[in-house]
């Protein structure tokens, strides 16, 4: 027999009686926003989700700077995230997913943001650490990562105040 959330049985009994008050209390909570901290969690940065853009480059490639031009920030609001390092608004997802090769060099990857905005930059590295930067140099971020390994990158280019920044470039290099 097929049941919908609306279904009751015809002489409802006290066990029924209990699950419909707990439903609609669980869904008082939901509309009151007071279930939001568990809900907050569900929107926070994360690595398995879909990025926008894939690259990859080996370190030999990245001996020579690569940028690309991007929008920064989104609606996942970092102060409320409490497994991901960092202050301000990134997007869901990665904005970039790098498949470095480090090809054994041992090299530096940087990772930096230019913009006319005050940026973030948000990035789980091959290992799976997180690392934030805010203002390393001005209001642009950048993140440096000492003898990178070869893997999987998640970049998040954010904003420290909700609004989006057009234009941001993204440039990714090693030494």
């Amino acid at each position: 027999m097929k049941s919908s959330p609306a279904f009751m049985p015809l002489n409802p009994g006290p066990f029924s009686t209990a699950i419909a008050a707990v439903g609609a209390a669980a869904g008082l909570l939901l509309l009151t926003g007071l279930a939001a901290p568990a809900a907050a969690q569900d929107y926070c940065p994360a690595w398995d989700n879909e990025p926008y853009n894939i690259i990859r480059y080996t370190s030999e490639d990245l001996w020579v700077e690569q940028n690309f031009t991007f929008t920064a920030g989104g609606s996942v609001d970092m102060f409320s995230c409490m497994d991901v390092p960092g202050a301000g608004y990134v997007a869901d997802r990665p904005d970039f997913a790098l498949y470095y090769d480090a090809e054994d060099r041992g090299r530096t990857l940087r990772v930096k943001v230019t913009s006319s905005c005050d940026t973030t930059l948000l990035i789980n590295d091959a290992s799976g650490r997180w690392h934030f930067n805010d203002d390393d140099e001005g209001l642009n971020p950048g993140i440096r990562i000492a003898n990178a390994q070869s893997g999987l990158y998640h970049v998040w280019m954010g904003t420290y105040g909700e609004q989006m920044c057009s234009g941001a470039t993204i440039s990714f290099e090693t030494f």
